[in-house]
C-alpha cells in the first residue's frame, strides 16, 4: 500500500547566533559563517546550537526539541556527507544563503539568514518539486474541474495534450491513505509527474484530490466505510465527468489504479460501462491482509535493533490476518495491524473479491505494470502469479521495469521506505509504455 508517513516533521525550523561573527557581517563572511553552521550540525553540538540562538527563537525551541527533530533526520537519512555550493542573497539588505546538506541516503536544503551576529533563520527542508525535466516550457492544456458523488466535491485537474484530435485519457486512482491528485509522497508528485510524461506522449489525465483527503472526518478510527465510499463511487463520478468534456475522447477513457487503485482496477473494469481499459500500476493480487504482514516483516527486517518488538507485531499481525482469511471475524477485535486503517466492515465486503480471476474474466484490455524494486507490492508475492494465471489471455499485457519502485522512480540497491523522502521522477519508460499500449488497443 501507500506509505502513510508524513513529510511534515523533516521540516526543522530553527535560529541561533553563531560563534559571534562580527556584527556588520558583510557578504564575502556569509560563506564562512554558513559552514560553521554546518560544521556545528555535523558534530551534533546541540547545546552550542542552542545558546547561540537568538532570543525570540530560543524562547520556542528548547535544547531538547531541537536535539529531537535532527536526531530524526539524521536516523531516516544517515549521516550527513558533505556541504554543497553556498548560494547568497544579498539583495535588499538581506543576508542569507542556501545551500545543499549531503546526507548518506538523502540531500536536504539548508537556508540560513542572519542579523547583526545572530543567525536568525535556519530551516532543514526537503528539496522542493521540480517538472520533469523533458516536461519543463511544454504547453499543455489544463482545465480545473470537480469530481463530484452526492454530496463529495473533490477537485479535480484535466491534463491533456494540445492535438488535432480529441486524445484518450487516463484515470488515476489512488492508493491507500489520505491522497492529494498529484500524488504527493514526500518531496515527490507521482501522479503529476505521470500525467505530465502522458501529455508528452499524447495522452490526456484526470487526476483529483482523494475523498479521505477532503473529508478525513468521514474515515476516523470506528466510523464505518468500504471501498465504494473509499475509491469506487468516486471513479464513477470521474467516468461520468468525463463524459461531458469536448476535451477529451469519450470513446477512450481508461483508468489507471496505483497500489490499492491497482488493486481495485479489476474491480472497476467489471464494475463500470464506459471504459476502453484499465491500468494496475503495482496492484496487489492477493488480499490486502496478507500483504500487510509482508510489508511489516520486510520493514522490520531492515532494523536489526529491538527485533524482539519488531517479531511480536509481525507475528501479532499474522494472526490477524489467519483470522481474515477464516472470516472469523467475531474473534477480530480491534485489529491493529492486518487491517492497516480499514474497519473490519472494510476487509469483509471484499471477502468475495479475488484480483486475479476477475481481471482475467475482463472483456476490455488490461495492462499490469510493476516495478522489480518494489517492496510494498513484491514481484514476486503479487505480480507473479498475475502473469502465471492471466500469461494466455490476450486482453492482458504485462511490463516489468527492472530498476523501478512501488512509486515508479528509478533506484538501487536493497529498496526502503527511505528512498520515497528523495527527490525523484517517476520514469518517462512507464508513460511510453502506457501510451504505446493505449495506441494499440483501437
Amino acid at each position: 500500500m501507500m506509505p502513510s508517513a508524513k513529510w511534515s516533521y523533516f521540516l526543522l525550523l530553527a535560529a541561533w547566533g553563531c560563534v559571534m561573527w562580527p556584527s556588520n557581517i558583510v557578504a564575502q563572511d556569509l560563506t564562512s559563517a554558513t559552514e560553521e553552521v554546518y560544521q556545528q550540525l555535523k558534530q551534533r553540538k546541540y547545546r552550542k546550537l542552542h545558546s547561540n540562538m537568538n532570543d525570540g527563537l530560543q524562547s520556542m525551541l528548547t535544547t531538547k526539541k531541537l536535539r529531537t527533530s535532527l536526531d530524526r533526520v539524521f536516523k531516516l537519512f544517515g549521516e550527513i556527507q558533505k556541504l554543497g555550493p553556498i548560494h547568497l542573497d544579498t539583495a535588499e539588505g538581506r543576508l542569507s544563503t542556501t545551500s545543499e546538506i549531503y546526507l548518506e541516503k538523502n540531500t536536504l536544503n539548508m537556508l540560513l539568514s542572519f542579523s547583526g551576529d545572530k543567525l536568525s533563520q535556519f530551516q532543514i527542508i526537503p528539496q522542493s518539486y521540480g517538472f520533469p525535466d523533458d516536461a519543463k516550457n511544454k504547453v499543455f492544456g489544463k482545465k480545473r474541474l470537480n469530481v463530484q458523488y452526492d454530496t463529495f466535491k473533490l477537485s479535480a485537474e484535466l491534463l491533456f495534450p494540445i492535438t488535432n484530435t480529441p486524445p484518450p485519457v487516463v484515470i488515476i486512482v489512488h492508493g491507500s491513505g489520505p491522497m492529494d491528485m498529484d500524488g504527493t509522497i514526500g518531496p515527490n508528485k507521482v501522479y503529476q509527474d505521470l500525467a505530465l510524461e502522458l501529455a508528452l506522449r499524447g495522452v490526456a489525465t484526470l487526476r483529483y484530490d482523494k475523498r479521505s483527503k477532503v473529508y478525513p472526518k468521514n474515515f476516523e478510527k470506528g466510523i464505518e466505510f468500504s471501498h465504494w465510499d473509499e475509491t469506487l463511487n468516486d471513479v464513477q463520478a470521474a467516468i461520468n465527468l468525463l463524459l461531458e468534456q469536448t476535451e477529451i475522447d469519450t470513446s477512450r477513457i481508461f483508468v489507471a489504479g496505483h497500489s490499492l487503485g491497482g488493486y481495485l482496477a479489476p474491480m472497476i473494469g467489471e464494475s463500470f460501462n464506459n471504459l476502453a481499459g484499465i491500468i494496475m500500476l503495482a496492484g496487489p493480487s492477493e488480499p490486502l491482509y496478507e500483504l500487510i504482514p509482508e510489508q511489516l516483516d520486510y520493514i522490520f527486517g531492515l532494523q536489526p535493533k529491538q527485533k524482539w518488538i519488531y517479531r511480536r507485531i509481525v507475528k501479532k499481525a499474522r494472526q490477524e490476518a489467519d483470522l481474515l482469511r477464516s472470516h472469523d471475524y467475531d474473534q477480530l477485535k480491534n485489529p491493529k495491524y492486518a487491517t492497516a486503517y480499514w474497519p473490519v466492515s472494510y476487509i469483509k465486503n471484499l471477502e468475495n473479491y479475488a484480483p486475479i480471476p476477475t481481471l482475467d474474466s475482463l472483456t476490455i484490455p488490461s495492462l499490469v505494470l510493476q516495478g522489480h524494486r518494489d517492496y510494498q507490492v513484491p514481484e514476486h508475492s503479487q505480480y507473479t502469479p498475475i502473469v502465471d494465471s492471466c500469461g494466455n489471455n490476450p486482453l492482458v499485457s504485462f511490463y516489468l521495469f527492472a530498476d523501478l519502485n512501488h512509486l515508479f522512480i528509478p533506484g538501487e540497491g536493497k529498496p526502503s521506505n527511505l528512498e520515497y523522502f528523495r527527490a525523484g521522477h517517476v520514469s518517462p519508460e512507464v508513460a511510453e509504455v502506457i501510451a504505446g499500449w493505449i495506441a494499440e488497443t483501437r
